[in-house]
């Protein structure tokens, strides 16, 4: 796949892990605070971000933000000591210490599945460096149908086991990468047969106790007074934050209960990457990627002056979450939100762009309410030869929508009449004003470069 296209299905698909952007080489003497803050204020204050981030240069917390509230109904406001369910986050945390383990000779990554759970599909052939790195071909058991219904009551491990056992295999172990929860909750049991402990205690006792990370924890119901944030979802016809639906952390386990904080987040990833946690050949291990896959890792790359990091996303309930860690700038951040309408990748890249000493440009937030007559002028199919890309622009519940493939629509946010912004991927479509009453034509604008598009 060619760089443009990559952007291309980058910025509608915006689950996808890599974020590109592009920065002069800067050091962080000239590190915009003020501007970052009047940014990231922007965003909140139009509804787009509640939440906490924090950036750490080698050992040192140089940047703090938090905006909103952990509990609305309890007015409960967003501290630096609140607590967001991180989700995915876990994975690193998991990895770490399976391959502890393998350190201490107690596993070993070509060890295989059926040593565990004879009974899964595949499992001869599943190795746990496969589990590691998603090239297992399990099935992703939070994507079967009616799952998010399913994990709101509290769930035994052989319920969880039957629903996966149940699941055919995507693809053949080893013969490529897909992401799959199901791997790091059966790696989560596995540490327990190891260990003869509950995961929540090995990570207490192998990670949270040794790095002090005061604010993190194997998380439970969430208790808003005991320091915790709720996560909420948007309702654009109310106009206000509601609450959103609350996973049992029984579900998802090693692959997503962990709760934190930014600063405790970048504290880890920093003790992480400096080799406190696991020993050298390990470390190199987990950092060599393939497919855009570490061992519990996601590989992020920058378009220019060689920057390059990795680290890990989040997203459960409403909760979304980002750490990154670039090892050549020491640099360390992370964010935490428990309700948000914008671009986590976004935010960082604006967080690095502060902290190079640019001044953060402010995104368009402002909407506009256009007629259905109108939008149903936009629809229709177009494609870029730029990107090798095609896009199908349509209307859901009076908003206009963008999809590439076989994937969802997106729904875009009109801030003009012919101006259109998909926030989570930080992208904006132009429609260029028709000369003879119909729309052809479209320019995607991201990251600084424009990319035309006609309709089919």
């Amino acid at each position: 796949m060619n760089y443009r296209k990559k952007v291309g299905l980058w910025i509608i698909a915006s689950f996808l892990m890599v974020g590109m952007v592009a920065w002069e080489s800067r050091n962080c003497g000239d590190f915009q605070h003020e501007a970052l803050t009047e940014w990231l204020e922007h965003l909140y204050e139009n509804d787009r971000f509640m939440g906490s981030v924090a950036m750490r240069h080698s050992d040192e917390v140089i940047y703090e933000y938090q905006a909103g509230q952990a509990g609305y109904h309890e007015e409960i406001d967003i501290g630096p000591e609140t607590q967001f369910r991180v989700g995915s986050i876990t994975k690193m945390f998991t990895a770490v210490i399976v391959l502890q383990l393998t350190d201490e000779e107690h596993l070993s990554l070509e060890d295989r599945l059926a040593d565990y759970f004879s009974e899964l599909p595949n499992a001869e052939k599943i190795t746990l460096e496969h589990m590691l790195r998603h090239r297992s071909g399990l099935f992703n058991f939070t994507s079967a149908e009616g799952f998010t219904e399913w994990m709101t009551e509290p769930r035994s491990r052989s319920e969880i086991l039957e629903r996966i056992i149940g699941s055919s295999p995507v693809f053949e172990p080893g013969e490529r990468a897909q992401y799959s929860n199901t791997n790091f909750l059966l790696l989560g049991y596995i540490i327990e047969q190891i260990t003869g402990k509950s995961y929540a205690e090995v990570l207490r006792e192998r990670v949270i106790e040794p790095l002090e990370l005061n604010r993190t924890n194997y998380g439970g119901v969430i208790s808003v007074r005991n320091g915790e944030a709720r996560s909420y979802i948007y309702s654009e016809v109310e106009q206000h934050w509601n609450p959103s639906t609350e996973t049992h952390v029984s579900g998802i386990h090693a692959a997503g209960a962990i709760i934190s904080t930014p600063s405790d987040l970048t504290k880890f990833a920093r003790a992480l990457f400096t080799g406190k946690l696991v020993g050298q050949h390990n470390l190199d291990r987990m950092t060599e990627f393939r497919d855009g896959y570490g061992l519990g890792l996601i590989e992020f790359s920058f378009e220019e002056d060689e920057l390059y990091g990795y680290g890990h996303t989040g997203g459960i309930d409403s909760f979304r979450s980002n750490l990154t860690y670039l090892p050549k700038e020491e640099i360390s951040l992370s964010i935490t939100a428990n309700g948000l309408r914008f671009s986590d990748s976004q935010i960082r890249n604006t967080m690095l762009t502060a902290w190079r000493g640019e001044q953060p440009e402010l995104p368009e937030l402002q909407t506009v309410d256009l007629t259905e007559g109108h939008l149903q002028r936009l629809t229709g199919d177009y494609e870029s030869e730029d990107l090798s890309l095609e896009i199908s622009i349509g209307v859901e519940d009076g908003r206009l929508t963008a999809r590439t493939d076989h994937q969802p629509a997106f729904p875009l946010t009109a801030t003009g009449k012919h101006r259109f912004s998909l926030l989570e991927a930080g992208a904006v479509i132009e429609f260029l004003k028709p000369e003879n009453g119909s729309y052809d034509q479209f320019i995607l604008h991201q990251n600084g470069e424009e990319f035309a598009f006609i309709r089919k």
